[in-house]
């Protein structure tokens, strides 16, 4: 079995930082790629992590690299097509690929660039990382759950036991879900509730971890999310919804969501991967969603509040 030894990651936003500050890997085995003026950024002064300096191997897009044994892609979900195209020099055969971006569309699209058999199903839970213009900060080290759709113990496909194997060295936390397509299911469910409840109320983690209001407010949201599951096959229920609360108890209550951080800062959401998906994953089976419908219209109402006036 090949050993992964190079890595490479495009998008040092919260996520994809975290991942390059923790990994233990040998000095120049991990590369981001980045460019124009953004790539001489980060070459000229590295990034601010936790209050430290950190500097990477970073490589343009236009340049001819070996291929990378394992590709990370942590952008955001409108920045993927781009990302797609500047991460092309770093896949080749043996290349397997992560798309550790929120929502359930990615795969689809990284599948249909690089070959579906180079994918597999991931994501990021736990952490409360915050970008903070060109620093990042978070005090929680997520956990990547990753897979093939299905996985059983003791009988791994060669990609995932290779990922395994370099996050054991790695020292990055991890799971391998039997279910994996539950399990991102549940992800993008615990994403419905708690990046747009937060979002509209514009209040950090911490007004979820009690039982009030807007506790409420997310669970109904997860409730709607679980209903469309079901109909999609995936074998969700409503008690899923409170082991995503208790996640969310874990982490830092000063912490905020990617949503509420865009908004803050100006940026487009990701909203039409969250609820926009579901929303017409709902149409297609003919369910009516009034909470989602509700906060899919008020967070577009500030997109187009805050894009009006630029």
């Amino acid at each position: 079995m090949r050993e992964i030894e190079r890595v490479s990651i495009i998008g040092l936003g919260a996520i994809g930082a975290a991942f390059a500050a923790e990994a233990r890997v040998p000095e120049g085995t991990l590369r981001v790629i980045a460019g124009g003026a953004r790539g001489e950024k980060l070459r000229r002064d590295g990034m601010e992590i936790n209050g430290r300096r950190r500097r990477f191997t970073v490589v343009d897009p236009s340049e001819t690299v070996e291929p990378a044994d394992l590709l990370i892609i942590a952008v955001k979900f409108g920045q993927l097509a781009q990302a797609i195209e500047d991460s092309r020099n770093h896949v080749g055969d043996d290349t397997v690929i992560l798309s550790v971006l929120n929502g359930i569309s990615s795969e689809e699209v990284v599948g249909r660039a690089f070959g579906r058999e180079k994918l597999l199903y991931s994501y990021c839970v736990g952490t409360d990382a915050m970008n903070n213009g060109d620093s990042r900060t978070y005090s929680a080290v997520y956990t990547i759950p990753f897979g093939e759709a299905k996985n059983t113990p003791g009988a791994y496909s060669e990609n995932v036991l290779r990922v395994q194997r370099f996050f054991e060295r790695a020292n990055i936390k991890h799971e391998i879900p039997e279910d994996m397509l539950k399990s991102m299911w549940w992800k993008f469910m615990m994403n419905m509730g708690v990046n747009q409840s937060l979002a509209v109320t514009r209040q950090p983690y911490r007004a979820l971890q009690h039982k009030g209001r807007v506790y409420a407010l997310a669970r109904d949201t997860m409730l709607e999310a679980v209903a469309v599951a079901q109909r999609e096959g995936i074998a969700l229920e409503p008690e899923d919804a409170e082991r995503a609360f208790a996640v969310i108890g874990t982490i830092s209550p000063d912490g905020k969501p990617s949503t509420l951080q865009d908004i803050e800062a100006k940026r487009p959401t990701e909203i039409e991967i969250f609820s926009g998906d579901l929303l017409r994953l709902a149409e297609k089976h003919g369910m009516s969603l009034p909470v989602n419908e509700v906060l899919y219209r008020a967070i577009k109402g500030i997109e187009q509040e805050y894009t009006a006036t630029e």
